[in-house]
């Protein structure tokens, strides 16, 4: 809870609501940011949340897919609500601003017994207590000499009965003991606020999958351009192997070999599984990506590696599989539809 007194959380799919301090507050998928969303269509710094007492404003700072309040694009900045829920990238994100308690709700009233009276200290005096109303004292009689007439008359006619004196009220009467106030953690006194802290966040609500676009597919020829520019390494390394194996030593067009190999493990599978490009697609703003988008940049060992086996399959038609980039609807050819990939036009 923020000193003003209001509590501003963001719901994040899939893990627990975030609280958000005063002022700027980043969402993206850098590591660096409050809210953190680790999703390939977020960027690293998608949008920014501005928290002020009673006021919160949402930024898009130029992101790739853009940032959509309840549906609707944001432009500049906007103001939000509770409840309002935010679409960044594929992730819906749900806003709940939380106002401050009032002073009738946040405090209790602890009520004290009055004090009967006051307490006397060691060795003071006391007043004496009063006498009730219409009663007076008794003289104590002086006993006569046994043997007296006065003596015998006194013995053979009984006293009368005197009325009983109340009792003296003490000098002080001692305080009834006051209500244990239970501890509570960190020195709370308010039961209030500790109930609101053991209240549960309400969960997630259940929500419908939402379309974004991703990108648009790249056609047939950029992608044999892209192509191209992979392979000018490839074709130069051969040349040289060539050359330095008939002219000066088969050792050392061997080892050009192997190194003409391994750029193309890295182009064919090492690149596209942990960026999902190639240094030609990267020249010309493609992008190989999952159907669907996974959550990392890139497509991952797994389906980079059925990607490669797809090539193989593309060989094996004598390039006819490149052909269906041309002809399919998302512009995938027969490597694409294996691995379940599409290639697209970055941002």
């Amino acid at each position: 809870m923020s000193a003003s007194g209001w509590q501003v959380f963001v719901e994040v799919p899939g893990k627990a609501p975030v609280e958000l301090a005063m002022g700027e507050s980043v969402i993206g998928r850098s590591r660096s940011a409050p809210v953190q969303i680790a999703e390939s269509t977020v960027s690293r710094q998608h949008a920014i949340l501005v928290v002020e007492p009673g006021v919160v404003r949402l930024k898009d700072l130029g992101s790739s897919n853009g940032t959509f309040v309840n549906g609707k694009r944001v432009e500049g900045t906007t103001g939000l609500s509770d409840g309002d829920k935010i679409v960044v990238g594929e992730a819906e994100l749900v806003i709940r601003i939380l106002a401050p308690l009032g002073p009738a709700e946040a405090t209790q009233r602890l009520v004290l017994p009055p004090m009967t009276s006051p307490l006397v200290e060691s060795g003071a005096k006391t007043a004496p207590a009063p006498e009730p109303v219409g009663f007076r004292p008794t003289p104590t009689p002086i006993p006569e000499p046994f043997g007296s007439p006065a003596a015998a008359a006194s013995a053979a006619v009984p006293d009368p009965p005197r009325p009983m004196a109340p009792p003296a009220a003490p000098a002080w009467t001692p305080e009834p003991p006051k209500p244990a106030i239970e501890p509570r953690k960190g020195g709370e006194v308010l039961g209030s606020i500790r109930e609101i802290d053991s209240v549960p966040v309400p969960p997630v609500p259940v929500r419908k999958p939402v379309t974004v676009d991703h990108g648009t597919a790249a056609g047939f020829w950029v992608r044999v351009a892209a192509a191209l520019l992979d392979s000018i390494p490839v074709l130069l390394l051969a040349g040289i192997s060539v050359a330095l194996s008939f002219f000066v030593s088969s050792t050392l067009g061997m080892l050009v070999s192997l190194l003409q190999f391994a750029y193309g493990a890295l182009i064919a599978v090492v690149m596209p599984a942990l960026k999902g490009e190639t240094p030609g697609k990267k020249l010309l703003k493609l992008r190989i990506v999952t159907d669907p988008p996974g959550p990392g940049p890139g497509l991952g060992w797994g389906p980079a590696l059925i990607r490669l086996a797809g090539h193989l399959v593309c060989s094996l038609t004598f390039g006819l599989g490149y052909l269906l980039v041309a002809f399919t609807a998302q512009k995938q050819g027969l490597h694409d539809l294996i691995a379940k990939t599409r290639v697209v036009r970055r941002a």
